[in-house]
């Protein structure tokens, strides 16, 4: 029962992340691009599927995570902003304009999308924590490492010098 643009943008989307892959095997990476592509199929599919009574409330969360992991800085600022824009506006537009959205036929497909939205923004919060979680910890190790380093470099300096002394 879901609308036929949904079916077009899951295949096109499709399409496009075989060819992201092909180039990325090739050594182009189009992160950037995909991202954005990703932001535009969601947005489109989840707000065509059933729009606020559906799972269009948890694309937020989902797709927010995206650019926060991905990118730094004003570019990571940027996309959310854009994200944030698209969700107000998807808001606005389902409210205005409520025949655009396909409406749930059956209440237990509605309960149906709201626990997959539900379960998709528990995965992507899950996931987002366990890549700090381990950056984390990767960046302990490595600055341990290089604290144990430094103590060495030191050990030698002082005994060079020390020496140093006694020859002169």
């Amino acid at each position: 029962d879901m609308p036929i643009l949904v079916n077009v943008i899951v295949v096109g989307f499709g399409l496009f992340a075989l060819f992201c892959f092909a180039e990325s095997r090739r050594g182009r990476n189009h992160v950037k691009v995909f991202v954005s592509a990703i932001i535009l199929a969601l947005s489109v599919a989840w707000f065509l599927d059933g729009g606020m009574e559906g799972s269009l409330n948890f694309y937020l969360f989902t797709i927010v995570v995206l650019p926060v992991v991905l990118f730094e800085g004003r570019q990571r600022w940027i996309y959310v902003a854009v994200i944030l824009v698209d969700y107000c506006g998807l808001n606005l537009v389902g409210y205005r304009f409520p025949k655009l959205v396909t409406p749930f036929p059956f209440r237990s497909e509605q309960l149906l999308d709201v626990i997959t939205g539900l379960v998709a923004s528990t995965i992507t919060i899950v996931m987002v924590i366990w890549v700090v979680v381990t950056s984390y910890d990767r960046e302990q190790n490595r600055l341990s490492h290089y604290a144990k380093e430094l103590g060495k470099s030191e050990e030698n300096y002082r005994s060079v010098v020390e020496n140093a002394m006694s020859i002169i």
